[in-house]
């Protein structure tokens, strides 16, 4: 199973007995979220799109996982300032990402705060 050895704020959420987080890996195909069930041991890995430039990460860019309406979602940000949104479909399924919003550009902000309850963002 892979694992996460660095604890970075907003890499990981948990969500009806499932925790979930991002596993940084050297290479950007082998970037994913993995989904780990408490209740049976049981573990899914689902891939980062590696095909679509948003999900290209580098020492310009972040990744934050939160829940957003019930769903993991998937924040990026590159250093044009824009924010991309994607939510899961489906745990083990890498074309079960979907993209929700592209929000930018946005100079002035560096990343969002939170998520309210209601599906709000904070910027």
């Amino acid at each position: 199973m892979p694992y996460s050895s660095d604890y970075i704020e907003g890499t990981q959420v948990y969500m009806d007995g499932v925790c979930h987080w991002f596993c940084f890996e050297d290479r950007p195909d082998e970037q994913c979220v993995v989904s780990f069930y408490l209740s049976n041991g049981e573990f899914f890995i689902t891939p980062i799109p590696s095909d679509d430039d948003y999900f290209e990460f580098d020492e310009t860019s972040w990744i934050n996982l939160a829940l957003l309406n019930r769903s993991i979602a998937l924040f990026s940000y590159h250093e044009d300032t824009t924010f991309h949104i994607s939510i899961l479909g489906e745990f083990g399924m890498k074309e079960s990402w979907t993209k929700l919003l592209t929000v930018g550009s946005l100079p002035c902000v560096k990343q969002p705060l939170g998520v309210g309850s209601k599906g709000e963002i904070f910027f």
